[in-house]
């Protein structure tokens, strides 16, 4: 990650994102993150 200008750069590669958090996932799996950008639908984040 570089800081330029104040700025976080890195974590979105110059597109803006937002996190999901997905609970109940599986017996051993209890939570999934997913990094989608901002211009995802919602159904784009259920087929990830």
């Amino acid at each position: 990650m570089d800081v330029n200008g104040g700025e976080l750069r890195g974590w979105t590669d110059g597109e803006e994102a937002f996190l999901v958090c997905v609970y109940n996932v599986a017996p051993d799996q209890p939570y999934a993150v997913l990094k989608a950008p901002t211009s995802s639908t919602a159904q784009d984040i259920v087929a990830q």
